[in-house]
This record gives structure tokens, sequence and C-alpha cells, in this order.
């Protein structure tokens, strides 16, 4: 779990997300892109750590400090992205993609609210007895071929015995067309 802490949470962080808005409150994830109204093609985006932490399961359990250390750490690092958001916003499999963000079709949306200018998205996958859980809520303020926005992830892993809490701000802008590579 030491070397892998960055990997669960990282996942976590791209399985869910979304946005701020107060226009519908879309069943599904097609419905969800539709209200936005983002531009189809390519988007490019710079997802910065605000926040990271590590907390046990167990109240009795200590993180090992190198551990806790290790996620602080990338308190303020960034790493960019590139996405493909089609007409639908969906890939073939069903899964949402946003900037910045790809949700899987096996999650669910929960209380999420979205127009031309905001978004608030809620998304979990996994389940409350399961091993992994991840919820994602995402605020967000966007244009056809602008947006930012601020992600807070929660991923539980059971087996583990930790819960992952990460925050991040993201900016993306449409570039053109989607490449083929």
């Amino acid at each position: 779990m030491r070397k892998n802490w960055w990997v669960i949470s990282s996942c976590a962080a791209a399985a869910l997300c979304t946005s701020a808005a107060l226009a519908a409150t879309p069943a599904d994830f097609a419905t969800l892109v539709q209200l936005m109204g983002l531009k189809a093609g390519q988007w490019h985006s710079t997802v910065r750590v605000v926040a990271a932490e590590i907390s046990p399961l167990d109240p009795k359990t200590v993180v090992p400090p190198d551990v806790q250390a290790a996620a602080r750490s990338k308190v303020g690092s960034s790493f960019e992205t590139d996405d493909c958001i089609g007409t639908t916003g969906l890939t073939g499999k069903g899964d949402l993609v946003l900037p910045a963000m790809k949700i899987a079709a096996d999650c669910s949306l929960k209380g999420s609210e979205a127009d031309r200018h905001s978004l608030t998205l809620r998304a979990v996958c996994g389940d409350a007895t399961g091993d992994f859980r991840a919820e994602v809520h995402e605020q967000a303020t966007h244009g056809d071929t602008a947006m930012t926005a601020r992600i807070e992830t929660s991923a539980t892993a059971r087996k583990a015995g930790y819960v992952t809490k990460l925050t991040l701000s993201t900016t993306s802008n449409y570039v053109g067309l989607c490449s083929l590579h």
C-alpha cells in the first residue's frame, strides 16, 4: 500500500467527477453533457493538487509518517491532460468524458445539476460495503470552450485500511479537433 497509494488515489480522482450549476438535474451522463453545451473536440487541461490526506479506517491505526508525507508532498504539484470530448460526452463503453475527468459507466450520478454556465457533479463508484468506493464532487464554471473546476475525491480501500482524500483545481480549454493516435 505504501508504494501504491498515489496510484489508488489518482485512479479515484479520474474515476469520478464534474462541476456546479442550477438549471436541470440530469438522470444520466448523456443528458448532463447536453445541458453543459461543451464544444466537441480536443480539450487541454492543467490539474493542480490543492490538498491530499490519507486517514485510517480504524481509529486505532496510524498512517505511517512516510506515507502521509508522500501524500502531502503532492500538494502544489500539477499535471496536464488531453481529452477528446465527443458530441455525447460518452465513450463507446458509456463512460463519461469531460475536461480533466472520466467517470466509469458503472458509477452513478447523485444530485448533479448542469446548465450552459455551471456544473455540480456528484458521482459514486463502488458500494459502501465493498472493498473499494470512490466519491467525487465537482463544482465547475464553463462556457462552450473553457472550464474551471474544483474537484474533491474520497477513495476508500477497505483491504488497505485507508481513506484517501484529494482536492484538485482544473483549468481546461478547447484546442481543436481530436487527434487520432
